[in-house]
This record gives C-alpha cells, sequence and structure tokens, in this order.
C-alpha cells in the first residue's frame, strides 16, 4: 500500500485497528497505533482509541489498558470507557469495574444514542438481522414481540418507535416467575389487568398491547377448550364464533393429544401488522379466551371499537405502550450483567 503511494488516513488505520482487534493482536496493534502520529502525521481518534482498549480488554489486561486511557492527551469519550467497563464484566474484574463507577458516562441510564460510539450500525445490523429471520420464517415477528414482553429489548414490524438502550441482563432466571408474571391465554381480564398494574401500566395498555396478536401464531393447546367442552358445559364457548369452531376443530380435533402442537393463526392477516384483530374482536373471532374477554368489559368494548375504526390511532397508541414496558424493572449501570449468551446467565 505504502510503496503504491497510498497515503493512509485515520479511515485506514481505523480499519486495520479493527482487524488487529478481531485477530487478537496486541503487538501488531500497538505499532500500527504508534505509526499513526510517528510515521504518518495522523492524529488518532478517540475510535482508535477504544479500539486499543477493547483490543487489550479482551486479551485480559485490563490493568495496561487502564494505563492507556491515563496516557490518553484527550478525555476518554464513552466508546473508550464501554470497552474497558465491558471488558471487566467478561473477566470479572470488579476492582477495576467498581473504581470507575462514578464515571458519570458509565451507563447510568437508557438512551436511545446509548451505543451510537460504541457501535454507531448497530440499529442497522440489528433491522437487517430482524428481516433476514423472517425472510425464513414469519414467525418470529410475533415471537420477538412476545420476548420484549418477557425482557422488553427490541421491537417489530408494524409501527416505528424509538426504543431506549443500555438494558443490562439479570443475574438470574425463572420460569416460574416468568409464568407466573404473563397473562396466560386462560386467565380471565381482572387477573390480566391486575398482572398489567402491578407493572405500572394500566388498562388501556391491556387493550392496546393485546392488539399484538394481529400477527403470529397459536398452538392448539391455548384456545382447544373453548371448542368442545368450555368450562364443563359440553359446549364450545358462546363467545366464540360458529365459523371459527368448525375451522378450529378441524385443526384441533376432540381428543387429539399430538395435534396440541398445531398452530392456527391468530388472525386472517397474521403476517401484517393491522388492526383486524379489534374487528374480530367484535365479531367474536377472537382466538384465544385471553383476547375475547376483553370485549367483557365496557370500556375494553368501547377501545376495540375505536381501535377497529382508526389503525392509525392504534398504531400511535400501540408504540406507545412498548416504550413504555420497556422501562420495568431496567438494570443500568453496574446493575446487573452483560451475559456472554443472551439466553444463558453467565
Amino acid at each position: 500500500m505504502l510503496k503504491s503511494g497510498f497515503r493512509p488516513n485515520e479511515v485506514t488505520f481505523l480499519g486495520l485497528l479493527v482487524a488487529c482487534l478481531h485477530g487478537g493482536w496486541i503487538i501488531e496493534g500497538y505499532d500500527l497505533f504508534n505509526s499513526m502520529t510517528r510515521d504518518h502525521d495522523v492524529q488518532p481518534r478517540m475510535e482508535h482509541y477504544a479500539c486499543m482498549v477493547d483490543l487489550l480488554g479482551r486479551a485480559g489486561k485490563l490493568d495496561e489498558a487502564k494505563s492507556f486511557i491515563s496516557s490518553m492527551p484527550i478525555e476518554p469519550g464513552v466508546s473508550v470507557w464501554g470497552a474497558l467497563l465491558a471488558a471487566c464484566t467478561i473477566h470479572q474484574n470488579t476492582e477495576i469495574g467498581d473504581a470507575y463507577q462514578p464515571w458519570p458516562y458509565a451507563f447510568s441510564e437508557l438512551d436511545c444514542d446509548f451505543y451510537d460510539e460504541t457501535c454507531p450500525h448497530l440499529q442497522a445490523i440489528v433491522r437487517y438481522g430482524v428481516w433476514q429471520a423472517m425472510s425464513k420464517e414469519t414467525r418470529i415477528a410475533a415471537s420477538l414481540v412476545r420476548l420484549h414482553f418477557h425482557d422488553c429489548i427490541v421491537d417489530s414490524g408494524g409501527p416505528y418507535w424509538s426504543v431506549p438502550l443500555g438494558r443490562r441482563d439479570s443475574t438470574t432466571a425463572s420460569e416460574k416467575s416468568a409464568n407466573e408474571q404473563i397473562p396466560s391465554p386462560f386467565e380471565s381480564l381482572e387477573n390480566i389487568t391486575a398482572k398489567f398494574i402491578s407493572k405500572g401500566l394500566e388498562f388501556k395498555d391491556v387493550v392496546v398491547l393485546s392488539g399484538a396478536h394481529t400477527i403470529g401464531f397459536a398452538q392448539c393447546f391455548a384456545f382447544q377448550r373453548r371448542l368442545f367442552n368450555f368450562k364443563n358445559t359440553g359446549k364450545p364457548d358462546p363467545t366464540l364464533h360458529s365459523s371459527m369452531v368448525q375451522t378450529l376443530t378441524s385443526i384441533c380435533p376432540n381428543g387429539d393429544q399430538s395435534a396440541n402442537s398445531k398452530l392456527a393463526p391468530l388472525d386472517s392477516s397474521n403476517e401484517m401488522f393491522d388492526n383486524l384483530y379489534y374487528k374480530n374482536l367484535l365479531n367474536n373471532k377472537g382466538l384465544l379466551e385471553s383476547d375475547q374477554v376483553i370485549m367483557q368489559s365496557t370500556q375494553g368494548g368501547s377501545m376495540v371499537q375505536y381501535y377497529s375504526m382508526y389503525p392509525n390511532r392504534f398504531s400511535d397508541d400501540f408504540a406507545e405502550s412498548m416504550a413504555k414496558m420497556s422501562e420495568i424493572g431496567v438494570l443500568t449501570g453496574q446493575e446487573g450483567v452483560i451475559r456472554k449468551k443472551c439466553g444463558i446467565v453467565n
């Protein structure tokens, strides 16, 4: 490159340092970094310092990374401190991590711009990954919405809203707690509402967030009891339209345990995020018992009618409720951990 007369600039060196970072080449990284000013009159920027700290941190050289930061001629920014604190978490070095707890930018709160310096292309990367997954399996969109209920992490297709970032992972996981706190498809409206209120939400959020059932599928076991012997009456659920009963019994035959995992769409436009869910409720065509019970409430019925008429209002309110839910149980700063694998406790 040099022999051809090419003059490297700060972008060139950033690419080379990133290569050293991924290769774990510390000596080569130092040589490149030092040559910037020494040989090429290129002044390192914050991202170059962050790469070096990340390189040292990933290799477990935390004291060396700390000394490197101390020698910086400019005030370390969020990307530099973020690289150090992430390395402290990975290598479980609480001594250095705790020493920088007072740092004002030490990820103490959620922020839509949280990763702008450390990973500026994060949202594009995530968006591409989600759409790539959806192209292979359309149920991913509905699964991600449900994941948000469990973990409050990402948005799916349909309405758009800004997602506050910087949430850390819990140090524990409990299937029992999840089952107790997440409403089941068999619960009464009173129980569902109580669970929402216990998390700082309100009845409007119950109706709005239930609208997420406009996409995705449900397994037979989640609604089968509505088809044959509802509440020991020997008859189908009277709030389920007869045409739905006929269609669903062909998918989930009575007494066929092997059909429990078969799937039925939550609505006929289940790949499109729209307001058909509410139109279905008005016509007793809600698939899940927990959906149709919304119509038992005068307030719920009025809201269903409203959202069935005004899809844009539903989209706006859904985005607002999802953003509101993302503020539940937030761990930031030195609370919780950064998991090495999202689904497994460190």
